[in-house]
């Protein structure tokens, strides 16, 4: 319900928080914000749920107090960060929105934000016709008290992982009801949460295995798995353009899966 704070907003944040837990308590609050030192003095701890930090802004010391106070941790992407982060711009390897999830998996981060998908045109930008984003890649800013007319930009691609029917690239004044195209990062995304699936398959297996009374050594093999390799990613600043690694750890992810299965008794 309010994005991005600044210290200035804190106390409003803060009221507002309370107020959602006072009416609301079973409704989960989640802020786009680190949980810094700073946060903890304008005394927002306790009142989020999830916190969701830009990617740039990710601290493994903070997220380690948040999950131990039994916090959730998203993050997101929008029109920052920029290169070497992963991004979601067209003008970047389309695998970076799939290594990101590899990327959330080994920092502990369960959840990934972006801020729209069909940013087609800007009202700022685009004061007395609409772009076409099929022409003009730019994702513009709108609003922010930006002159109208201006145009400032957000990023190629920014909010924007499907685009308008063809069809109507140039709009026109009927209605039109064909389907928007999805783009490749959209689909790269995908693969990237099918990848954490994977993890998620796997650590599960594992704990019924233990549960099941299988043997701890039997599983040290496997429980390695879970260890994003430095092939994929090595920080959130080194990690490889290519899917040939991430493919590589799928198929003995895979394997691991239907291996612990003929181990439970």
């Amino acid at each position: 319900w309010f994005d991005e704070p600044e210290p200035k907003d804190y106390e409003f944040v803060r009221n507002g928080m309370n107020r959602i837990k006072k009416y609301a308590p079973g409704i989960r609050t989640m802020l786009t914000e680190e949980a810094s030192d700073e946060v903890q003095t304008g005394n927002l701890l306790g009142k989020v749920d999830i916190w969701c930090p830009v990617t740039y802004c990710f601290n493994k010391m903070n997220t380690k107090l948040a999950l131990e106070r039994g916090e959730k941790l998203w993050w997101y992407v929008c029109c920052g960060p920029h290169a070497p982060y992963c991004t979601e711009f067209i003008d970047h390897s389309a695998v970076e929105l799939r290594t990101w999830l590899w990327q959330s998996w080994q920092n502990g981060v369960t959840g990934v934000l972006i801020w729209t998908s069909n940013w087609w045109t800007s009202n700022t930008a685009f004061p007395n016709s609409l772009q076409n984003p099929y022409e003009d890649p730019m994702s513009y800013l709108e609003g922010y008290s930006a002159p109208v007319g201006s145009r400032q930009h957000w990023g190629n691609g920014d909010g924007r992982l499907c685009y308008p029917p063809l069809s109507c690239a140039e709009p026109a004044k009927e209605a039109n009801f064909d389907a928007p195209v999805p783009c490749i990062r959209l689909a790269m995304l995908r693969e990237g949460i099918e990848d954490y699936e994977m993890l998620v398959l796997l650590k599960k297996e594992i704990e019924a295995a233990k549960a099941a009374g299988v043997a701890a050594e039997k599983l040290a093999e496997f429980e390695s798995l879970l260890v994003v390799p430095e092939t994929i990613t090595k920080s959130l600043t080194e990690f490889s353009t290519s899917s040939t690694p991430i493919y590589a750890q799928r198929k003995k992810i895979a394997e691991a899966i239907e291996q612990i299965k003929t181990l439970k008794p």
